[in-house]
């Protein structure tokens, strides 16, 4: 037991002892010296860098690394000059298996001299940040909003308004706040694009990473910045809250109700959406319910109908069903139902039936709809924050994916 004790206790102290550095204690002389934090060029490359040292010659040094939220544990050896005392070096090309940006990185090291001694390293960790920018930040409750060009007050228009759109989507679903929601604001799409690459179209102005409940946006300052922080920042901040409310059920919703809620979610309406849908309903040319059940087409045109589609769908739920409908959509599908069966147990009709009594109501004149209008809400959120601290107490607990 005091043996046990003692082990413990050397542990503890290397964990006191900082990022990049190792015990200074091993078996029979086994030690590493320093291992710094890694350097990489953002998208290209990563180096991670070891000093170790051996009464006998060291035979194997290796790296141990983990790209959360995955559990796969990757491995690689390194290169290095053979000898009792080495540096090592792991040299990844992230542009033939790419990392997404703000990811988590768990490493450690392993190293085995002539002898059979083997000593592992404490495991650090570090985010693979964008760094081809010097990030700003601003934080009120469980949101940061992260930024590179552009003042303080377009950050804290930007704070302000994903703070809304947080709360209008926690009231949508009926739960509490994330901890913790952190949004990167790119101030050009071809950088954006360079960080998202290659998981991302090439028209899409945001991408949210649910598992890590973040996500990413393109808004430049200027005149249109409030306008577009206003359209983008409530849409991703609603697909992380659905996110939080239904855990590893997310990855199940039909993508004609994720993108629905999220453009529904918007304090500044895309009145292309509105052209697009008047113009397909005219034409006969809307899609099938059940071809927007899965990804959206990759063409823009096409993309941008999907999109006025689902909102509209979404919408019309909204009015012409009792408020507990949508939390049983939701809960049909996060528990396995198919596109058209979470229809029928959230709704109580069929999915036909649904869509042929939205397609009548297409043509009937304008409705207002959100419940409680952004203009109030925003109102309600600037003057205090009450309805953020009565979500927090009240709200329904859910898991992150």
């Amino acid at each position: 037991m005091r043996k046990l004790k003692l082990i413990l206790a050397l542990w503890w102290a290397v964990g006191l002892s900082g990022p990049g550095y190792s015990p200074a204690l091993a078996q029979s002389g086994l030690h590493v010296e320093i291992f710094p934090a890694p350097e990489y060029t953002f998208g290209k490359v990563i180096t991670f860098r070891i000093s170790a040292s051996s009464s006998a010659a060291i035979s194997q040094v290796t790296l141990f690394y983990r790209v959360k939220p995955a559990a796969d544990l990757q491995s690689a050896p390194a290169i290095f000059a053979a000898g009792q005392d080495v540096t090592g070096l792991v040299t990844l090309d992230l542009e033939s298996a790419p990392w997404a940006p703000f990811t988590e990185i768990d490493y450690w090291w392993e190293v085995q001299d002539a002898a059979q001694n083997r000593l592992t390293t404490e495991p650090q960790s570090f985010q693979y940040a964008d760094n081809r920018f010097n990030w700003l930040e601003l934080s009120q409750g469980p949101i940061t909003v992260h930024w590179y060009e552009g003042n303080r007050a377009f950050g804290q228009t930007a704070l302000s308004t994903a703070v809304t759109g947080l709360t209008q989507a926690s009231l949508t679903l009926g739960l509490a706040q994330p901890a913790s929601v952190n949004l990167y604001i790119y101030a050009d799409a071809l950088d954006a694009q360079e960080a998202l690459q290659p998981s991302q179209h090439l028209w899409a102005e945001g991408r949210t990473f649910p598992d890590r409940q973040l996500a990413i946006v393109t808004v430049a300052p200027g005149l249109q910045a409030s306008r577009d922080l206003e359209r983008q920042l409530p849409h991703e901040v609603m697909h992380l809250a659905l996110a939080q409310r239904l855990g590893a059920g997310y990855a199940r919703l039909p993508n004609w109700l994720n993108e629905g809620l999220a453009v529904m979610n918007q304090a500044q309406p895309d009145p292309e959406l509105a052209s697009a849908l008047a113009q397909a309903g005219e034409a006969d040319t809307l899609f099938p319910l059940a071809n927007l059940c899965g990804p959206f087409p990759a063409d823009p045109v096409q993309a941008q109908l999907a999109y006025a589609e689902s909102e509209s769908v979404v919408r019309y739920i909204r009015r012409h069903f009792p408020i507990a409908s949508l939390s049983k959509l939701l809960e049909a599908y996060a528990q396995g139902a198919t596109c058209e069966a979470g229809v029928a147990q959230g709704l109580g009709v069929s999915q036909a039936e649904m869509e042929k009594a939205w397609l009548a109501d297409l043509a009937a004149p304008a409705r207002t709809s959100p419940p409680l209008p952004w203009a109030i809400l925003a109102a309600v959120v600037l003057a205090g924050g009450g309805v953020l601290a009565v979500l927090a107490r009240g709200g329904r607990s859910a898991h992150n994916p």
